[in-house]
């Protein structure tokens, strides 16, 4: 009976993680199975991976957290190049190049300085 109850615990835990992977992904554009990860679970509670997890999924990350952190203070250029890096990479499922990394690095440059600029000019109006 207690072996039951176990299993039943890890079944249920298993799914409510895989629901909130699930949600992540898609609030982000990706497919779960892009992560490894899978939506698959064995009678035993354990997860059955998926075998193709995307090429370049870390930079497919680097890529989304950079839009989450900086696409507010980003312009209309800056955000086009975001997008050909984004079908480069996950589209297409190529890592970066040397280049492209120097290019990301401009963009990620850039939000922070203009981060920086709206917190200067937000103090300046509070005094």
């Amino acid at each position: 009976m207690n072996i039951i109850m176990k299993n039943t615990n890890l079944l249920s835990n298993a799914n409510v993680l895989s629901q909130y992977t699930t949600n992540w992904c898609r609030q982000n554009g990706i497919k779960p199975r892009d992560l490894g990860c899978s939506s698959l679970i064995t009678e035993e509670g354990k997860y059955r991976p998926y075998q193709n997890a995307h090429p370049a999924i870390d930079d497919v990350i680097i890529l989304i957290k950079l839009r989450d952190e900086f696409w507010a203070n980003w312009n209309h250029n800056e955000k086009c190049v975001w997008a050909a890096h984004w079908s480069y990479v996950y589209h297409k499922g190529h890592p970066f190049k040397a280049k492209a990394l120097k290019n990301i690095e401009k963009l990620a440059n850039t939000g922070i300085f203009r981060q920086q600029q709206q917190t200067i000019k937000q103090l300046r109006e509070s005094n």
